[in-house]
């Protein structure tokens, strides 16, 4: 079965093989010329850094895995009708999905894990609570490829069509990442401090929210009309002793980070439950 699905997926996995062996080419030329620095790009047209769009082409990593090459893993031989044939060699329905998961599925999946892993590395993307700096933190590029994996298998039993099955599994997948970058804040409780208002904080701290203190009552920014921080007087007649803060030190990286992991496990474990009750009824 393993080499039955070697030479089935052996195009795709070439493919995956070639993209990686590029993209770590990109990543060579890109870090020789210093263009990883935080330098306008070359045109000077935006303000990203050159190494910053391979970050791009990693945050629709997921989308890319899922349409491209999970979807079509089990659409393909169930719209040619080519599991009939491996069906009926022996093979059980496990055996058969393992396969194609394993050989097809699971190798570009660690190859997009593996090129996160080099670009932070190298080009250590922006501060720590940037999307694009922790999708390619830590574990969190295994997981959501695996994720991506387990979507695009899914859909490509349910849907039996490959462009169908890759359609739903990208725009699926597109919108959990939307989502989960929308929620990433709130998945580990911030810390609200009171201080004063001339008070800063380093670049470490994800700020959420700020405001000013009047009277105990924590009001918005925009509650205070025609003061500024630098106008002391104005803001004791407004009655304001002090600012609000909701922030996350950098300590709480590590919660927040190992929280979506999960997440995003616990939606992978999801769809492979409904991948392997589905694929029992083929």
């Amino acid at each position: 079965m393993i080499w039955l699905a070697w030479r089935q997926h052996r195009a795709a996995l070439v493919t995956a093989a070639a993209t990686f062996a590029a993209f770590c080419l990109a990543l060579v030329l890109l870090s020789a010329l210093e263009l990883t620095s935080p330098v306008a790009d070359p045109l000077g047209l935006t303000n990203n850094r050159p190494a910053d769009y391979l970050g791009y082409v990693l945050l629709a990593g997921p989308t890319l895995l899922a349409a491209l090459f999970a979807a079509p893993l089990l659409a393909r031989e169930l719209e040619h009708g080519t599991h009939l044939f491996a069906l009926s060699q022996s093979v059980s329905r496990g055996r058969w999905l393992t396969g194609h998961l394993l050989v097809g599925g699971l190798p570009p999946v660690l190859l997009f894990a593996v090129a996160a892993a080099l670009y932070h590395q190298v080009v250590a993307p922006g501060p720590w609570y940037d999307g694009m700096a922790e999708g390619v933190y830590g574990a969190l590029p295994l997981v959501r490829g695996l994720f991506a994996l387990s979507v695009g298998a899914l859909f490509g039993v349910l849907a039996r069509r490959v462009l169908t099955a890759a359609t739903l599994a990208g725009v699926t997948v597109t919108v959990v990442e939307v989502l989960a970058d929308l929620v990433r804040p709130y998945l580990f409780a911030p810390d609200v401090l009171l201080h004063p208002v001339t008070a800063s904080w380093s670049a470490e701290v994800w700020t959420l929210a700020s405001g000013y203190v009047r009277g105990g009552q924590l009001l918005p920014d925009g509650a205070v009309v025609g003061c500024t921080r630098d106008d002391a007087a104005c803001l004791d007649n407004a009655g304001i002793t002090g600012r609000w803060t909701e922030l996350h030190p950098i300590g709480h990286r590590v919660p927040l980070h190992w929280i979506e992991c999960a997440v995003y496990v616990a939606l992978a474990l999801a769809a492979l439950a409904l991948l392997w009750r589905r694929t029992r009824r083929i």
